[in-house]
């Protein structure tokens, strides 16, 4: 059975942008890796995968009582989150990770894991909108060396050209849906863009 969600919970249309690179994909082949999940009606990213049936884990320090059926209570910083990495599929199709200030941890832990964990597309929240230019670069950085492209860098969480929080990134050996690849080739007129146009340039 091919992806098709149901709905979207995602706050800014990343579970959207995540359909649309792998809506070709069967349920069985997909699977999430959602860091800092927060509550699940609440700008969930993954829950939409997990309501129809794809694999996964949920990954928040706070508990939440909710129907989510692989939630893990960790703090990112501590070993027990190294110990999580290491018991995982290191072959992820999609990582979230809003963690706010610790963000830049969780993906250090994840890109150094002995583990060797991949995946195919990631959405990575920097806060750049909120002054944090070394989160913005040192992320940029560890993940291009790593081999990935970010297709949407600084996406705008509103229309008002002031608020570019998240990079959107993809493992360009992944063979994605072709209208991707013309997204790819002028990336750079993609930046910066307001997260409800790029939904509207990826459905079209």
């Amino acid at each position: 059975m091919s992806i098709k969600i149901k709905k979207s919970y995602s706050g800014e249309g990343q579970d959207i942008f995540v359909l649309e690179l792998f809506k070709n994909e069967n349920v069985e082949n997909f699977n999430f890796l959602d860091i800092g999940c927060a509550e699940m009606n609440t700008k969930s990213n993954c829950y939409a995968f997990e309501e129809i049936g794809c694999e996964g884990v949920f990954v928040d320090q706070n508990f939440y009582n909710d129907v989510r059926k692989n939630f893990f209570q960790c703090d990112i910083k501590t070993d027990l989150f190294d110990e999580f990495l290491l018991n995982i599929d290191p072959n992820i199709s999609y990582i979230s990770i809003d963690v706010d200030e610790c963000s830049g941890t969780a993906l250090k832990k994840i890109l150094e894991s002995a583990n060797d964990i991949k995946f195919k597309a990631m959405t990575f929240e920097h806060e750049l909108c909120n002054g944090n230019q070394s989160l913005k670069n040192e992320s940029f950085e560890l993940l291009s060396k790593k081999g990935y492209l970010c297709i949407f860098e600084n996406v705008h969480y509103n229309n008002n050209g002031n608020s570019p929080f998240e990079d959107w990134w993809v493992d360009p050996n992944y063979k994605l849906p072709d209208k991707f690849y013309k997204i790819i080739k002028n990336k750079n007129e993609y930046k910066d863009m307001y997260w409800e146009d790029i939904i509207k340039l990826i459905q079209n």
